[in-house]
């Protein structure tokens, strides 16, 4: 295997970073341009890694049909997950970042959703209750036949057309009674007055308020996935630049076909390496030798500072641009941020070039 193989699928995310350490390394790199209409080799037997970038895509584009998704073919984003899909089920070694990170755990057979914070609440019932038979009335109790008045004589009977007599009240139970309903019971209404039960509307559950991560924020490294080597010279509260609205799932691996008995848990094959305070999935590894990473690797300043002059102006995924105020907040944190930033993306692409044994 001889050399590197980076996807590019947005002219506003490069190679950047990510080549030149590579190239510190030896490692012959080759860029894929996807977004300018080349497409992935077929033959990837000569890739020692295999790198996605980033860019304004979205999966979701994708999973609906669309023809094109951001700048790229249908059929070129087709042949990057091919690609992908060779590398993780082989466990070869792969990176993804930003965008291409979601691309490269949807490969993997995870979810790539929108990045939705849990509703507070739970959800209203979805589906209506069962029936159930009225009570009987409780303020007048069943009908009993009176004593025989004692200050008048009893009502005379009526003649009928069988010659024999009826009660005056008309019906064959109490005097005074309605007409009684064949097979109905004393205690039951009349079906004319037994309230109909009104069906519960169908309530769709809250999907959540949408969080996005628009410029800098810091991430933590839980245990255990902070110690993994990929991460090493990196601490709680690193600054990490991202552009994202959508998360992904962790890849796992498929259930055993005899599971563990409980508690015990069967083995997922992932480990959480770093979470932010908006994002809980930042980075992951699956398998031995896949890795993703929400934040990205590969930006320089300038590309930082292109990608906050044209992103800034979207409304696609919030409805609305960014605010002069958060511009000047990100062009402000890019002044503070950039150089830890830097250290700590170079830290982490020479730890992931010595761990994977790519050089």
């Amino acid at each position: 295997m001889n050399e590197a193989l980076l996807l590019q699928f947005d002219a506003l995310y490069p190679p950047g970073r990510v080549a030149g350490v590579l190239r510190d390394f030896g490692i012959p790199v080759r860029v894929i341009r996807l977004d300018a209409g080349e497409r992935v080799p077929e033959d990837l037997d000569e890739v020692r890694l295999l790198v996605l970038l980033g860019g304004r895509l979205r999966v979701k584009t994708f999973e609906a049909g669309a023809e094109r998704v951001g700048p790229v073919e249908r059929s070129a984003l087709e042949g990057a997950i091919r690609a992908a899909k060779v590398f993780v089920d082989a466990d070869r070694p792969v990176v993804g970042t930003g965008f291409g990170a979601e691309l490269l755990s949807y490969a993997a057979g995870a979810k790539v959703t929108e990045n939705r914070k849990p509703p507070a609440t739970p959800p209203a019932p979805t589906t209506p209750p069962a029936p159930t038979t009225p009570p009987a009335p409780t303020t007048s109790p069943a009908p009993t036949t009176p004593p025989a008045p004692t200050t008048s004589p009893a009502p005379a009977s009526l003649p009928t057309a069988a010659g024999t007599a009826a009660p005056a009240g008309g019906g064959s139970g109490a005097p005074g009674a309605p007409p009684s309903t064949p097979g109905a019971s004393p205690n039951q209404p009349p079906a004319s007055q037994t309230p109909a039960h009104a069906s519960v509307a169908e309530v769709k559950p809250d999907p959540g308020e949408l969080v996005t991560e628009f410029g800098w924020s810091t991430i933590n490294l839980p245990f255990p996935g902070g110690t993994e080597p990929v991460v090493f010279g990196l601490v709680d509260g690193t600054p990490v630049f991202s552009w994202h609205v959508d998360t992904f799932a962790l890849p796992a691996l498929p259930p055993p076909a005899n599971p563990p008995p409980p508690p015990a848990r069967p083995p997922t094959g992932n480990v959480l390496i770093a979470s932010s305070r908006a994002t809980r999935h930042h980075a992951y590894r699956f398998k031995n030798n896949v890795f993703g990473f929400q934040f990205q690797l590969e930006l320089e300043a300038t590309d930082i500072d292109r990608i906050t002059t044209t992103r800034a102006t979207e409304t696609e995924t919030t409805g609305q641009p960014l605010s002069a105020n958060a511009i000047a907040k990100i062009r402000e944190d890019s002044g503070k941020l950039y150089a830890r930033y830097d250290r700590s993306a170079r830290r982490v692409l020479n730890n992931l070039v010595q761990f994977l044994k790519v050089y």
